[in-house]
């Protein structure tokens, strides 16, 4: 169904975005590629210094230790080297 029709044919602008509708679908996906990006970018940095932080007071976020080595994963994802930090 075409956008503009499903907008014509929703009952208030709060149930717009509900359900599986075409409109829900590309807001969810430019969520997805836009928001990302950006909380990838805001949150980097801040993120980061965490781990590093704990990893030199030797602390860990996990509940677990014992699962995890959280500083590697951490900066795998960021793309970093842990001799970088």
């Amino acid at each position: 169904m075409e956008i503009c029709a499903q907008v014509e044919i929703a009952d208030c602008m709060q149930t717009l975005f509900r359900g599986n509708s075409l409109a829900s679908k590309i807001m969810a996906y430019c969520f997805k590629i836009y928001g990302h990006g950006y909380l990838r970018e805001l949150l980097n940095g801040l993120v980061t210094e965490m781990f590093i932080a704990a990893e030199k007071l030797g602390l860990s976020y996990e509940v677990d230790p014992a699962r995890c080595v959280v500083l590697v994963l951490v900066l795998r994802f960021f793309g970093l080297e842990e001799e970088e930090y």
